[in-house]
């Protein structure tokens, strides 16, 4: 569709001359356009940055100098121009000399010569493109540094696992090779969080219901006998940053190998359920068992050991409130963490 061209008036009022002396004046480019997309006037540094003289730019029109809008596009533009504030958009202008360059055009309705028309600044922004995209690849370096980072950590973090794991079955002794379970388990949790961050987009955020699932399923096959324990969960599935993740992993872990060490007589029978959710209120993590409880009337090992004091200093960090308890639904124990969101 052919822009409808009408004919230039050449003699102007004394306040349209002054007020393109203005324009004419400016560093930018000024294009005066009327609402058939005509171009009626441009100032100097028009023709400067594109090469083109004043008649030939009103002659050719908008869209032979856009390279990246189309003529339709042009008068859509125009004819959804807002008639109360400055219309704001990126295109490119096309030179005589054939170079492409990225402009930033900010456009408002103004009166000229007695005629409502829209006056349209254009800037060149060439410096800040390739400043964009210079932060942009020494962004996309950055993460893909800090992805090969990330992997090579986590691959270390396996091979640790997989010495700590051979030493585990050749070892005779019960105690150690529970110490050493408690080790990989982790360590699991660290190279788990890993695995999860290095399919993120920025390697902050990950799901919560995937990041306690893996470390279930890689803890709980460390214990013998642990094949028959029963798991059940119902997990919210959320996102959550590495800040609380790491915390809330190493938590369950350490919950996790408490019950598999001493919670049932019979893993045969054994019950493990895990159930996460999240409201505006915050995150309710509770870990229970069908094991034999805590000890009545004492302390016990379960309740003072190293593994739970590593839990309740963890609970802290992320400022929630941990809580372990005989199970008031039936035998075994229930821990419960609240933490904000």
């Amino acid at each position: 569709m052919a822009v409808p061209r009408r004919s230039i008036k050449t003699s102007k009022s004394t306040d349209t001359n002054n007020y393109f002396s203005i324009i004419n004046g400016m560093i930018d480019t000024a294009w005066v356009i009327d609402k058939d997309g005509n171009i009626i006037a441009v100032n100097d540094s028009a023709v400067r940055l594109l090469g083109y003289s004043r008649e030939e730019l009103i002659k050719n029109g908008l869209a032979a100098i856009d390279s990246s809008l189309t003529e339709e596009e042009i008068l859509e533009l125009i004819h959804t121009m807002p008639a109360d504030k400055i219309q704001v958009f990126e295109t490119s202008h096309r030179a005589k000399d054939g170079r492409v360059i990225p402009i930033e055009i900010c456009s408002s309705l103004i009166n000229y010569d007695g005629e409502e028309v829209i006056l349209s600044i254009a800037r060149d922004i060439t410096e800040r493109k390739w400043a964009e995209a210079e932060i942009q690849k020494q962004l996309d370096e950055k993460q893909t540094l800090l992805r090969a980072i990330h992997h090579r950590i986590k691959n270390n973090i396996a091979s640790l696992e997989s010495l700590l794991s051979l030493k585990a079955r050749t070892t005779d002794n019960k105690e150690a090779a529970d110490l050493l379970h408690e080790a990989i388990g982790r360590a699991s949790c660290i190279r788990i969080l890993y695995e999860l961050l290095l399919r993120s987009e920025d390697f902050t955020n990950s799901s919560v219901k995937e990041f306690l699932c893996k470390i279930m399923d890689t803890i709980i096959p460390l214990y013998p006998g642990s094949e028959h324990i029963r798991r059940e969960g119902e997990i919210d599935d959320f996102m959550l940053s590495e800040t609380y993740l790491f915390p809330l992993g190493v938590i369950f872990e350490e919950l996790v190998t408490n019950i598999l060490k001493y919670a049932f007589d019979n893993p045969k029978d054994g019950i493990i359920r895990l159930k996460v959710k999240k409201n505006e209120k915050g995150i309710y993590f509770e870990l229970s068992d069908n094991g034999k409880g805590l000890p009545s009337g004492t302390d016990g090992r379960r309740h003072n050991g190293f593994g739970l004091a590593i839990v309740k200093m963890l609970a802290h960090q992320i400022d929630g409130s941990f809580s372990m308890e005989n199970n008031p639904d039936g035998p075994g124990t229930r821990c419960t963490i609240v933490f904000g969101n």
